[in-house]
């Protein structure tokens, strides 16, 4: 059995002749760049991906179709139309590129093209990946009528969607020809649906039940977690709610995105800390948790959770008077930018369903700073736990594997397993890879990340998106 892992959000425009060239693929071709010539088998030869926030218009146009507007769309789809996400850049390549749209036989994701590739012959997207495309009802699991109909997009969209979406543990079908004779898989091998990066991220992780969070702190910052079916009515404005990857009949996938993550620690680093991470660290070590009430945020970049359409850095004092940056210690900024991050996902995550932490999972570049994974902890007021799995989104798409065929054996045919996915890692030994303790929450961390600093960090959050902190 193989699956594989899909940057998410990312679109491929298949042309007419597209998939047929590996049924007699090129005698000379050494691998799909070859079998598959760009001018011939794609209408589109530089695919957007989720870097593509060019789609404000898109976006603007679907959300004005809805009554309700941003919060209907969010309560049918799981999210409101966000730029990056893949429906309205389809949108926006069948405007800008009416030719090429017209070439478009059929359009796939980054990863239903690999299970595409791996098969060699097109295949459905599953719903947890197809939770980011917009053009899905989170409900039902299927392409969205009410969407694809409301005047933002192609009429004939929904014909090159394909069929409909499928869970992330279905058969789809045997690897091909072509990639059996070039890398020697059999014929039998099975193919389980392909996923999104951050679905199978969560596979990789073992996030399978109510207050399992990971936190991914790189370029960008993210906050993934485990939230109830419930939580699809709310129509969140913030955030994202998508198909859970490995229990979708049960739990929803949640999502804080954060365009600014590395880039505002480092900024700080370099001009405060002699460009030294251990400097950061100590600066941060020597400032008191709570920061004496003293609130930052710091973005080189416009922020897109919450919307902030400036770049720029405010601070208030603990009467929520804005207070300028001159007047802070060194160690207080950077206690801002660290604390500020998980202030804003704890204020956040409650809107689309995320509740009290149970465990926290710490991976990207940051979680290697043992201090601000103590501040999460804090926070949170939950373990931080490391892991040794360096690429969680490949393994995901593995164990999301290794589960189909446990799902697929049965001694009854009729009857398939129904083994929790939670259960299997289990049974499998195999868990999120070995997990140790990075940080426990110290005694007096609830009392000081206080649901009131929680709210007034919130604020000025707010405040700053409303231009009221100039």
């Amino acid at each position: 059995m193989v699956s594989c892992s899909g940057q998410q959000h990312g679109s491929v425009y298949w042309s007419e002749p597209g998939l047929a060239a590996l049924a007699e693929p090129d005698a000379s071709a050494t691998g799909f760049a070859t079998a598959l010539p760009v001018d011939s088998c794609f209408a589109v030869a530089d695919s957007p991906i989720w870097a593509d926030s060019s789609t404000g218009a898109q976006c603007a146009t679907i959300e004005a179709a809805f009554e309700g507007g941003a919060s209907t769309v969010a309560k049918l789809t799981g999210s409101r139309a966000y730029e990056r996400f893949t429906g309205p850049q389809v949108a926006a390549v069948a405007s800008r590129m009416p030719e090429a749209w017209a070439r478009t036989e059929r359009i796939s994701l980054v990863s239903s093209f690999g299970a595409a590739l791996l098969t060699g012959h097109h295949q459905p997207m599953d719903s947890a990946d197809a939770s980011g495309t917009l053009l899905m009802n989170l409900a039902s699991r299927q392409w969205c009528s009410t969407m694809l109909s409301c005047g933002g997009f192609p009429e004939d969209l929904r014909r090159k969607l394909g069929a409909e979406p499928v869970p992330a543990h279905a058969i789809v079908g045997t690897v091909s020809p072509f990639v059996s004779s070039r890398w020697g898989l059999p014929l039998s091998c099975a193919v389980a649906a392909s996923s999104g990066d951050n679905p199978c991220a969560i596979a990789g992780l073992g996030l399978a039940l109510p207050g399992d969070l990971a936190l991914s702190l790189g370029t960008s910052d993210t906050l993934l977690g485990v939230a109830p079916i419930t939580a699809a009515t709310r129509g969140a404005t913030e955030g994202h709610l998508m198909a859970h990857p490995t229990s979708p009949e049960s739990s929803l996938m949640a999502m804080l995105c954060y365009k600014n993550g590395g880039a505002s620690r480092q900024a700080v680093r370099d001009e405060l800390c002699g460009a030294k991470w251990s400097a950061f660290d100590d600066a941060l070590e020597r400032s008191p948790p709570g920061n004496d009430g003293i609130l930052g945020l710091s973005l080189p970049l416009p922020e897109i959770t919450p919307i902030i359409a400036r770049a720029g850095e405010w601070y208030v004092d603990g009467a929520d008077r804005a207070i300028a940056r001159e007047r802070l210690s060194a160690e207080a900024v950077v206690r801002t930018v660290v604390e500020g991050r998980f202030l804003s996902m704890r204020a956040r995550a409650a809107a689309i369903g995320l509740g009290t932490a149970r465990r926290v999972l710490a991976t990207g570049g940051g979680s290697q700073s043992a201090g601000l994974l103590q501040v999460a902890a804090d926070v949170f007021n939950a373990e931080v736990l490391s892991s040794d799995c360096p690429d969680a989104a490949a393994v995901g798409a593995a164990r999301r594997a290794a589960h189909a065929l446990a799902l697929a054996t049965s001694e009854d045919p009729d009857e398939p397993s129904t083994l929790p996915y939670a259960q299997f890692l289990d049974e499998a030994e195999v868990g999120a890879g070995s997990l140790s303790v990075a940080a426990t929450p110290r005694r007096d961390a609830a009392e000081i990340y206080s649901d009131e600093l929680v709210a007034r960090y919130k604020r000025l959050e707010d405040r700053v998106a409303a231009g009221e902190i100039q």
